[in-house]
């Protein structure tokens, strides 16, 4: 077969004056069936592209016909055709729609690129979005109309869906200007050319059109031409089907003809010359309602597979999902938890390093020094066929990596340069195993996570304008570079979602290996990050857990004992640094409650006695009998005992008040602590923790006010589960809240036994706390089970949740059970200091406002010398100014962390602040002088109680003008502090201070007392000023009030 084809320029243009016939095409064959067959074939081999459509479709089907074989034609055959309307071919609706949706897409794309690095150079600033992710396209294809949505999950990559359906495939451009389509496993070529009817694809040498919104009342000229004249008179009425002008195509005159019946006005002047799609006369048509509209498509997509063969091979799906995660943090979409998913699975897999070592072997062994490559060979063929092998599955990586940097040692410095560049795939493989799977998947999340803050660490607390402008000039040279940036921080909330994903996923069982980029997340203060900067904190807090832990089993371990010439310390002096250290801890404000229980199973059994101990004396320090805790060792676990009381709470809280309080002497009540590695050891434990304490002679006591308002004078049982070899490994390492409702039942059923009931009960055991360890870097799970009266077993209390009970009374949960809001949700602060209650409305009561919150904290008053803080006690708060006094820089560390924490939580969906409320117990009794600021020490002060209300009121204006702006701006309106004050005369006692600031204007400052009233024995509020408060005479455990209608007006103002 050959061809001769006349071309007027290079590059395969024609001449637009130029002759129909510019080319020849002829076929041999031994028969006339062979020369047509050739002649099919050679004219699908051929592609005519141009302005000009051409007929080789519609010859290579009239060819192929089967009149035209048997040599039956003429011209009555060919009219006959034309009246059937006999078309060419058409390519299977799917691939003409997917082919349009895929042009149009990748056109628009381009296209906005364009656009933007248009504004870029000409130093402009561009739009703020960018739309090149999620598209809708319209298609009008042989009168069905197809709606399509598009999604880019990355360059090349696209998901389409049409009704319900979705379907995957890939593009790639070719430098002929055609897209090569991949759908279903099979690759088509599509070429597109824009006419004056739409769009017309040529896909596989099959054309189909994609036509315009057809408009019958605008003549437009289908082809570059010359219009030569009219042949109607302007503003004439025509008949639809009449030739209203001629036209000059390639030495050819054309009549042009109307669509439709109408009054024709001509645009176009004669003579003129003419593009396609130009204007020529404008038509007021008859009947408006008869033009024929593209009908919308209510059908779906077939079902097709993946673009390309997916293999089942666990290093290729790795892959896939490592390149899913890249394409997010792009910009591109993707399903974030099925990418995850795959991720984790993929690194689980013990095969992934060895057939990825394969796969590199298979690329390089060609490549390699002969040496080298038999050596690598030979040693992991020999590791495979080693029995410890098909044990462990371990990746040999310190061995390769040995032989290959052995080989680079001994070669010459001439081939060292070469061979390191050649073998730098193999050493990045080998180096990232070196710590095992563990280490390979530290290596993929921090350089997902590098990939993130590289972008998003240039829009943190910038302007996108600033931030677009400083790249400009950064990219002069590659100016798309800055879309590609801007475009990938557009996808802000899917790369939020993926990292927080792998965060809780792989992050969160070792937050240390990832401190260095944790620091850098938490540094994030958008509001777009704010979540993630939150779960960033969150981390680290562990990671100081972590250490926290370690810097306590130093501490209280023999290593410490020695002095500095190395000497080790005399018994009576060891015994006291122990001491002293252990009330470093007890009175540190540290999560050292959680940092201790995560060392209940130490191996050294003094240690353990030692953090159990101090674990002890941190709950129970206002309450504890001092030196009563006794310990002993059984077969079930370590047995502690103690004892404690309050009636020194009840002289504190202030008797010699104007309202008589009665005298109600409270006996001394006993805890009992087993720490046990095992559920099933609880009824043996607690068998003997009774008979211990009938054996020191503290049995059971009963308390002679049963309506006291300290409810946790009783006797107190508490279960520590250590470990992980047991019934609850599978629930206390997974870390997910949602099963605690499993984890309680499990302990509810067994607390519910009769047996260990009736025990507990006879030994007046009113409250159970179950305390479960986690597994490194995660704090304990804590779960409070009261005794029930009416029901007649322990039913847990989910306010006590994560508190343990002798703490719990200091926080006053009782009063945040507000009337109308059904669901409380508990957050933690970072620290582990503040405890953060979200009440939400009920649904059926939804106002302005849904949501509340309220934050208690215990406040511990370290000294300045003390062992655990990291350095002086004021520098958290600033500088001590002469007007701040001991107890108020406390209360402002407190204070500020709080505000840390609800500006943290500020945009989080669980943790809202609406007219917040504070409340602050100082658990030390506080000296008269602690109150008075460092510049008034020198002077004498009165010991009466209108002193001390001048301090305290002193004291908190002091702190609203370091955070009253604050507080008001994250809707604090209300906060409380109570204290005890030890003093001659009437001034000691429980002193409580409300301060409430709902407008931000006016500051109120309201001081109580705590006193007994004498008929219902209840504690009250009681003003201590001569104006009473609008708490006066309340009863301290009175729930506190939902807002009325003033509150919620302000707040949704």
């Amino acid at each position: 077969m050959f061809g001769p084809i006349s071309l007027f320029q290079s590059g395969g243009a024609i001449h637009e004056f130029s002759d129909s016939q510019f080319g020849h095409v002829f076929a041999f064959g031994e028969s006339r069936s062979l020369a047509i067959a050739n002649m099919v074939l050679g004219l699908k081999e051929i592609q005519i592209r141009g302005e000009i459509r051409t007929n080789v479709d519609y010859t290579v089907d009239l060819l192929n016909a089967t009149e035209y074989r048997e040599n039956k034609i003429h011209t009555g055959w060919l009219d006959s055709r034309i009246a059937m309307r006999v078309r060419a071919e058409r390519p299977p609706w799917y691939l003409s729609v997917v082919g349009g949706a895929l042009y149009e897409a990748s056109s628009r794309s381009s296209s906005v690129i364009t656009d933007y690095v248009g504004y870029l150079s000409k130093g402009q600033i561009p739009p703020k979005h960018i739309s090149l992710v999620n598209l809708t396209v319209t298609l009008n294809i042989e009168g069905s109309k197809y709606t399509i949505e598009t999604v880019r999950g990355g360059p090349r990559s696209y998901k389409l869906r049409m009704n319900g359906s979705e379907i995957e495939t890939e593009i790639h451009s070719l430098r002929d200007g055609g897209l090569l389509m991949q759908l279903d496993g099979n690759s088509h070529v599509i070429y597109a050319e824009t006419e004056a009817a739409g769009t017309r694809l040529l896909i596989n040498g099959r054309t189909c059109l994609l036509q315009k919104e057809h408009d019958p009342s605008k003549l437009l000229a289908d082809t570059p031409c010359k219009l030569l004249r009219f042949l109607v008179a302007d503003g004439s009425h025509v008949d639809a089907d009449t030739p209203y002008a001629e036209v000059e195509v390639m030495k050819m005159c054309m009549p042009l003809l109307l669509p439709a019946s109408g009054v024709i006005h001509f645009v176009m002047p004669e003579g003129q010359a003419m593009k396609a799609n130009d204007l020529i006369a404008r038509l007021d048509l008859d009947d408006p309602s008869s033009v024929r509209r593209a009908e919308p498509f209510h059908g779906s997509f077939p079902k097709l597979g993946p673009p390309t063969a997916i293999s089942g091979k666990v290093h290729q799906k790795f892959a896939a999902s490592v390149n899913s995660a890249h394409m997010i943090l792009a910009g591109y979409e993707h399903n974030i938890n099925e990418v995850v998913q795959d991720l984790l699975n993929c690194l689980d897999n013990p095969e992934l390093p060895f057939l990825q070592w394969q796969e590199l072997m298979s690329v390089l062994a060609t490549r390699l020094p002969k040496d080298l490559r038999n050596e690598l060979d030979g040693k992991y063929k020999e590791y495979e066929l080693n029995p410890d092998f098909c044990k462990s599955k371990d990746f040999p990586a310190r061995l390769l990596r040995g032989v290959i940097e052995a080989n680079l040692a001994y070669c010459s410095e001439k081939d060292r340069v070469t061979n390191e560049r050649l073998v730098e795939p193999l050493m990045s493989l080998v180096k990232s195993y070196e710590g095992g799977r563990e280490s390979h998947a530290r290596v993929v999340v921090k350089s997902l996570f590098e990939e993130y803050l590289s972008v998003e660490e240039l829009f943190n607390d910038n302007l996108q304008s600033d931030v677009i402008e400083r790249l400009r000039l950064q990219h002069a040279k590659d100016l798309e570079k800055v879309v590609y940036i801007v475009f990938s921080h557009q996808g802000v909330r899917s790369k939020n979602k993926l990292i927080l994903r792998l965060m809780e996923a792989l992050v969160y069982p070792n937050p240390s290996a990832y401190r260095d980029q944790l620091i850098r997340f938490s540094a994030l203060n958008h509001t777009s990050y704010s979540e993630l900067a939150l779960k960033a904190s969150q981390l680290l807090e562990h990671t100081k857990l972590s250490e926290l832990r370690t810097s306590i089993a130093r501490s209280l371990s023999e290593l410490e004992m020695f002095t500095e010439e190395g000497e080790r310390l005399s018994t009576p002096r060891r015994k006291m640094a122990i001491n002293e250290r252990m009330e470093d801890l007890v009175c540190a404000p540290l999560a050292a409650e959680d940092a201790l229980v995560a060392l209940f199973d130490h191996s050294d059994p003094t240690l353990q006695r030692r953090v159990v101990e101090t674990y002890i004396r941190r709950l129970y320090q206002p309450y504890l009998v001092s030196g009563s805790i006794r310990m002993q060792w059984h077969r079930a676990g370590l047995i502690a005992l103690w004892e404690f009381s309050e009636e020194h709470l009840k002289q504190r809280s202030g008797q010699d008040v104007p309202l008589q309080q009665v005298e109600n002497p409270i006996e001394k009540s006993w805890g009992v602590m087993v720490v046990i590695k095992s559920l099933q050891f609880v009824a043996t434990a607690i068998d003997v923790a009774l008979k211990e304490t009938s054996q020191y002679g503290i049995g059971v006591r009963s308390v002679s006010n049963s309506n006291h308002v300290h409810s946790n004078q009783s006797n107190m049982l508490h279960i520590a589960l250590v470990g992980i070899n047991n019934q609850m490994s599978t629930l206390q390492d997974s870390g997910d809240e949602d099963q605690t409702q499993e984890r309680v039942n499990k302990l509810f059923k067994i607390l519910k036994d009769n047996t260990i009931t009736s025990h507990l009960n006879g030994a007046s055991v009113k409250v159970v706390s179950c305390i479960i360890q986690r597994d490194e870097g995660r704090p304990p799970m804590r779960h409070s089970f009261q005794w029930s009266v009416d029901k007649l077993y322990y039913e847990e209390d989910p306010m006590l949740r994560h508190v343990e009970p002798p703490l719990s009374t200091f926080l006053e949960l009782e009063k945040v059970n507000l009337e109308g809001y059904n669901e409380v949700k508990y957050t933690p602060s970072r620290d582990r200091q503040w405890h953060i209650y979200t009440l939400i409305k009920n649904k059926k009561d939804q106002r302005l406002n849904d949501q509340r919150m309220f934050l208690r904290t215990i406040v511990r008053q370290p000294s300045a010398t003390n062992s655990f803080l990291t350095g002086n006690i004021d520098n958290e708060v600033g500088h001590t100014q002469a007007s701040s006094s001991f107890t108020s820089n406390s209360i402002l560390r407190s204070l500020m962390g709080a505000l840390e924490e609800i500006e943290l939580h500020a945009h989080s969906e669980t943790v809202r602040s609406g007219h917040s409320h504070m409340y602050l117990c100082l658990l030390r009794e506080q000296q008269l002088h602690e109150l008075i600021p460092f510049s008034r020490m020198t002077g004498k002060i009165d010991k009466d109680e209108g002193t001390v209300c001048t301090l305290l009121k002193h004291m908190v204006l002091n702190l609203y003008e370091h955070v009253g702006v604050r507080m008001h701006r994250l809707s604090v309106c209300q906060w409380e502090v109570k204290l005890w004050l030890v003093c001659d005369g009437q001034a000691s006692g429980a002193w409580r201070v409300v301060v409430t600031n709902v407008t931000g204007h006016t500051c109120t400052i309201d001081i109580y007392r705590e006193v007994e009233d004498p008929t219902t024995h209840q504690l009250l509020y009681h003003s201590a000023t001569t104006s009473a408060g609008p708490l006066h005479g309340v009863a301290l455990n009175e729930p506190y009030k939902p807002l009325d209608a003033i509150d919620l007006k302000r707040y949704a103002a």
